[in-house]
């Protein structure tokens, strides 16, 4: 690999990127051009073995080429994302994370194997696990690639939208949580605790450990993906609209929650995400909400010290 500061050569990273991608494409042979067809998938690791299964018509050209020549190709990309240079052409360049490999393809058979095939396909498109049975998986091809050999390549925004610093990374995964339970909160017009309650501590560690590949995306399909899985319904707190002054952005509070939360953290000598459960749950929460009061532009070391007193001092 050319681009060896790029490389992601952390397995569980590697396993991210595969996870958030839901689309891969699959190189065949073709003589005399190659064919490459985008398929949706579902995976497995085991024993530094990635296995793929997708499915298909009971026919098609696709088949064919596996048939005649079984080795195969994949690539698949994901946060793909203009870095802007300005006013200077070669200054501009792209975010990403990808992933290619090399292995074999087969038309899996065994009938038991189907079902686990597709089963893992849509689990990995839905987010569900589905009873599949084996006269569903009777009326489709699946296909299975196993990739021995496969390469990781990744390169990040270092400055998340809506900050002008360039903060340390977990700092910048903080401020990311935080201004999506904001966005999230004011989309369904719930109180902040409501939201962070609502997505409980998986969801929440998820958001904050993947922070750097959601905030490549739209924050829109971001949140709503995350209202559907945890159910957050909608409210009728709406403090934007009740706001008299100028209005915050999700971002302005990102920010004020994540340095709340990291003074409470380092206070406290407790995690992160417990940190965030206490600060969301606690009175100053509903007080730094207030857009009529001036505590959401307060000192940061001001919070803190009402958040440890329990009080507004």
């Amino acid at each position: 690999m050319r681009r060896k500061e790029r490389e992601v050569t952390n397995r569980n990273e590697v396993l991210k990127i595969i996870e958030k991608t839901k689309v891969l494409h699959l190189g065949l042979f073709d003589d005399p051009y190659p064919y490459v067809v985008p398929l949706y998938y579902g995976y497995e690791y085991q024993n530094g073995l990635l296995m793929f299964y997708m499915h298909s018509a009971k026919e098609g050209h696709k088949l064919d080429l596996i048939r005649q020549n079984p080795r195969v190709c994949i690539t698949l990309e994901t946060d793909v994302a203009l870095i802007s240079g300005d006013e200077i052409p070669c200054m501009y360049g792209s975010s990403f994370a990808s992933v290619m490999g090399k292995g074999v393809a087969e038309l899996v058979e065994n009938p038991q194997e189907k079902i686990h095939g597709l089963s893992l396909l849509m689990l990995n498109q839905t987010g569900k696990k589905f009873e599949i049975n084996e006269n569903m998986a009777a009326t489709v091809e699946v296909i299975k690639v196993a990739i021995k050999d496969f390469t990781a390549k990744a390169h990040k925004k270092v400055i998340l939208q809506g900050t002008a610093i360039n903060e340390p990374a977990k700092d910048n995964d903080l401020f990311f949580t935080c201004s999506l339970i904001d966005y999230i909160a004011r989309k369904t017009k719930n109180k902040r605790s409501v939201v962070v309650n609502a997505l409980g501590q998986r969801q929440l560690e998820k958001i904050y450990a993947l922070a750097d590949i959601y905030h490549s995306d739209n924050i829109e399909q971001v949140s709503d993906d995350f209202i559907q899985q945890s159910n957050i319904q909608n409210g009728t707190f709406d403090n934007v609209k009740e706001c008299s002054y100028s209005i915050p952005s999700y971002w302005d509070m990102g920010k004020v929650y994540k340095r709340l939360i990291k003074g409470v953290a380092n206070a406290e000598g407790i995690s992160i995400i417990e940190a965030l459960f206490k600060v969301y749950n606690s009175f100053i929460s509903e007080k730094i909400d207030d857009y009529n009061s001036s505590m959401y532009y307060e000192n940061p070391s001001y919070l803190l010290e009402c958040y440890l007193e329990n009080k507004v001092l």
